[in-house]
């Protein structure tokens, strides 16, 4: 009899549906209830159990659900629970009172969240409390977890881990991406995989770009148009005109989004990929990018430390340094050379960074509770 695994979850979010599909194909019987409406039709291979679309209630509609949550989960009994974040779908979690409750952090809500006052640091504390593991990615959660009081023997580290074989260096498909795009295929070109929120930093990428365009005003910057916040967008938009910067920017509307095929093309269109957040959980759209043999600049966080070293594998940046942004992209530019040996250096690390390892260590999660195989 195959396990039993009930997701709590944004279910419009593809890092869900990337942690749930290898189960699915491993023969484990899911649900997801999402905490979130779902906004398209995607395909789901199992159930789906849209919250919202029984009581929205704004002020009262966590209790609500996880009144709900509660009385579902005892008449269904699956092997396991998961909550894919602290925030949101951990409250619900915890107020489900089920065991055993596995929770995953997906960075800011370990790393920001208990810092915004101490009544949202107490609600991550009770999520904590209430779970059997904590799954973390990278070390500053772990820090973090630990500075909150919970016990080093109850998580474990699973990496998210990349599909090697769709994000890869090959076909060379560069200049046909670049053709359907409307980008000259000698154009230096910057891709920013990031939602367009605060938290990734955009309008530095863009101030940053708009000092590149000094050196090379033929360089473009491709945006994605997703998981945006509309006021933040608005900023961005009414920078890029006021500073005449239309010419250079793309923006591209990320419609398809648990298709992974379309951002490995634009991974491999490009020729520098920029992530440039403040805080970062695990860092996949880097590890994507290294894959498929684009070289990176990155902000100078604690994420990516023991893994990706400045001038190695990545160029690191300090996070608050928007000039130094703007010289790393630009000396990747003017250097083939330099892009050359930072993709072949990291191309060597994309092994370890396979999805086969967090597979494998979350089938190994799954079994410290289950007896059946």
């Amino acid at each position: 009899m195959s396990k039993q695994i009930c997701f709590i979850a944004d279910a419009n979010s593809i890092h869900t549906h990337r942690w749930i599909s290898p189960l699915v194909e491993r023969g484990y019987g899911i649900t997801l209830v999402s905490y979130t409406p779902v906004k398209r039709d995607l395909g789901f291979s199992y159930p789906v159990i849209d919250l919202p679309k029984m009581v929205n209630w704004p002020r009262l509609r966590f209790l609500v659900w996880g009144l709900w949550l509660r009385s579902y989960l005892r008449r269904i009994k699956p092997d396991i629970l998961h909550a894919h974040q602290l925030q949101a779908a951990g409250w619900l979690g915890a107020l489900s009172g089920y065991h055993p409750f596995v929770v995953s952090s997906w960075g800011s809500d370990l790393l920001v969240e208990p810092q915004r006052s101490n009544f949202r640091r107490r609600l991550v504390q009770t999520v904590l409390e209430h779970s059997d593991r904590l799954v973390y990615t990278s070390p500053p959660q772990l820090d973090a977890a630990r500075s909150l009081g919970y016990p080093l023997d109850k998580t474990r580290l699973i990496p998210w881990g990349v599909e090697t074989g769709v994000f890869r260096p090959f076909p060379p498909d560069k200049a046909d991406t670049r053709h359907k795009l409307g980008i000259v295929l000698d154009s230096p070109l910057v891709f920013s995989p990031r939602g367009i929120a605060p938290i990734y930093q955009i309008h530095k990428i863009i101030q940053a770009f708009e000092q590149v365009r000094i050196d090379c005003p033929e360089a473009r910057l491709l945006l994605l148009k997703s998981s945006y916040q509309p006021a933040y967008l608005a900023e961005l938009e009414s920078f890029i005109q006021g500073h005449r910067m239309q010419a250079g920017v793309i923006w591209l509307t990320q419609e398809r989004t648990f298709e992974m095929e379309p951002m490995a093309l634009l991974y491999r269109a490009a020729d520098v990929t920029v992530s440039f957040p403040t805080s970062e959980g695990y860092g996949l759209t880097v590890y994507e990018a290294i894959a498929c043999g684009c070289p990176t600049v990155i902000s100078d966080i604690r994420t990516f430390d023991g893994v990706l070293q400045d001038q190695v594998h990545t160029l690191k940046v300090p996070v608050d340094d928007t000039q130094a942004l703007a010289r790393a992209m630009t000396r990747l530019f003017v250097s083939p050379a330099l892009r050359e040996e930072i993709s072949k250096n990291a191309l060597k690390l994309v092994d370890e960074l396979s999805i086969e390892t967090r597979i494998t260590k979350t089938i190994e999660l799954y079994n410290e509770f289950t007896s059946h195989d």
